[in-house]
């Protein structure tokens, strides 16, 4: 069972995560309603927010996921040690980030600059979540010795998946925005559809 001080550390991310993902719909830019329009210029009203809208998507659904695989690693670990804390800190100073680049890419989205600032944005997530695991896993000493090295070692590669995609996503930016902001919708559905990584027993 986790003790008092894993308890709080979890407590502090759930917060974190709460607050983030709170700061990402508020975002979402209000239509401009004022004065008396016609249909279209309401329908326009409305385009104007779909990057704003689509910005909020992608992000919350990254955020989202982050937080269903560290809410699955925090049930195995009982205890925080102090790297493990600062892995942690780690990781959600990068979560805290992602509302800025988020409204930088609704507000900007046919820009370069946004697309490599949300792209780096997020490989930094990734790192920080894969380092998570990573020491979880190997130096910890914390997960229960039956489950094989071999298991870890593929569960590591898919969470590699995460830094090396969103890498992929900057390098498209270069060639065209709209390339990575299809690989920023496509990511978090591809983490969603796919089997899932776990750590199981060999029992």
């Amino acid at each position: 069972m986790p003790d008092k001080d894993a308890q709080r550390m979890d407590a502090l991310t759930d917060g974190v995560f709460a607050i983030v993902a709170t700061l990402l719909v508020l975002e979402i830019k209000l239509p401009d309603f004022s004065g008396h329009l016609t249909t279209a210029e309401i329908r326009q009203s409305l385009l104007h927010i779909v990057p704003s809208f689509l910005a909020f998507a992608f992000s919350f659904l990254t955020v989202a996921i982050y937080w269903l695989n560290h809410d699955y690693l925090s049930s195995l670990i009982t205890k925080y040690t102090p790297t493990l804390k600062y892995l942690n800190l780690f990781l959600l100073f990068w979560i805290c980030l992602i509302p800025f680049p988020t409204r930088f890419i609704s507000e900007y989205p046919t820009a370069k600059i946004a697309s490599v600032v949300y792209g780096a944005e997020m490989m930094m997530v990734a790192v920080s979540g894969t380092c998570v695991y990573w020491y979880l896993a190997f130096k910890s000493g914390q997960l229960h010795h039956s489950i094989p090295i071999a298991t870890r070692k593929s569960v590591l590669r898919k969470y590699l998946g995460g830094p090396v995609l969103y890498a992929t996503s900057v390098v498209l930016a270069f060639i065209s925005p709209y390339l990575s902001i299809g690989m920023f919708i496509l990511i978090p559905l591809l983490f969603i559809i796919l089997p899932k990584a776990r750590l199981e027993e060999d029992v």
